[in-house]
């Protein structure tokens, strides 16, 4: 047994530690006062200590990162567990470290995740036809927060078929994707693939969906038929620039680049619109009434 020459309480001498020139080869003050004496001289002297840390780390980084490399190593699931419980303690930290350095190191991060998906490919697939379920509920619950049960509700809610066009899962070959208001955060519902990227390519503007209906009901009477090889195609797309004053007939921005559309079942030439348009309109195969269907969904759910 031994006195603590700081708390002054009679103590094993496991609860002090190791110094070769305290007397019996241990220190004066226990554990336990050590650390509050460490505690309370870098609270006063936290500026000082951090200059002084740095300036040792730039002179001996090698040494620090070696030495740091052999622990990690000789405590690699000590680690794993207590940066674990770190992460789950520290959410909004975590976040904001991983996009800091995202963003510093933004090229070589998408270098190596490459370069991981070719050399895993097979790994990659087993792993998530095991995990299914598991894989799904982290990616909705972080994109989303959401959980599968959630999810599970909606999807019985809506019998397994997408909220705006009606095609059941079974038909797909992805899930049903989680479809949100990208301003409010508010969950709509969910949708098919071409349902969602035909939302987002008109950017669940109400107004643009409405004059893509009329686009699609007047431009329709063009004798003119599309051949990316004609070189009528090309005098039309002039006229037609002129004409629309470089605007895209449905939304009516003006892009760098508008695209010659066509009806893919006529192969008539419709009008010039931009790609977003171009592809929302694909997304939604052309038809007026899923269109019509799209607008009814955004009215219900984000009203």
């Amino acid at each position: 047994m031994k006195q603590c020459t700081k708390c002054n309480e009679w103590k094993d001498e496991k609860e002090f530690r190791k110094d070769k020139k305290g007397k019996g080869g241990i220190r004066a003050n226990c554990k336990e006062c050590d650390k509050k004496l460490a505690m309370d001289y870098y609270a006063k002297n936290k500026e000082k200590q951090k200059e002084r840390r740095l300036k040792y780390y730039s002179e001996n980084k090698d040494k620090v990162n070696e030495r740091g490399r052999g622990y990690h190593a000789s405590h690699k699931e000590r680690d794993l567990i207590s940066h674990r419980k770190w992460v789950l303690k520290n959410p909004e930290k975590t976040k904001e470290i991983w996009n800091r350095y995202y963003k510093n190191n933004q090229e070589e991060i998408i270098v190596k995740r490459k370069e991981y998906y070719k050399t895993h490919e097979e790994e990659r697939k087993i792993y998530y036809k095991e995990n299914k379920i598991n894989t799904k509920n982290w990616r909705i619950s972080k994109k989303y927060g959401i959980t599968i049960k959630d999810y599970d509700k909606m999807y019985n809610a809506q019998k397994g078929c997408c909220a705006i066009c009606g095609i059941h899962q079974e038909n797909l070959n992805f899930d049903l994707a989680v479809d949100h208001n990208h301003i409010t955060k508010k969950i709509r519902g969910l949708l098919c693939q071409r349902c969602n990227m035909g939302l987002g390519n008109f950017k669940d503007n109400i107004k643009k969906i409405q004059k893509a209906i009329l686009y699609l009901k007047t431009k329709t009477n063009n004798q003119l038929e599309y051949d990316t090889k004609n070189s009528v195609n090309f005098r039309y797309y002039s006229e037609l620039l002129a004409e629309n004053g470089n605007a895209c007939s449905i939304c009516g921005d003006i892009p760098k680049r508008l695209h010659l559309d066509h009806d893919h079942k006529t192969n008539k030439i419709r009008g010039l619109i931009c790609s977003y348009c171009n592809c929302a309109l694909g997304n939604f195969s052309d038809n007026t009434i899923v269109l019509k269907s799209a607008i009814k969904y955004l009215k219900e759910n984000d009203s």
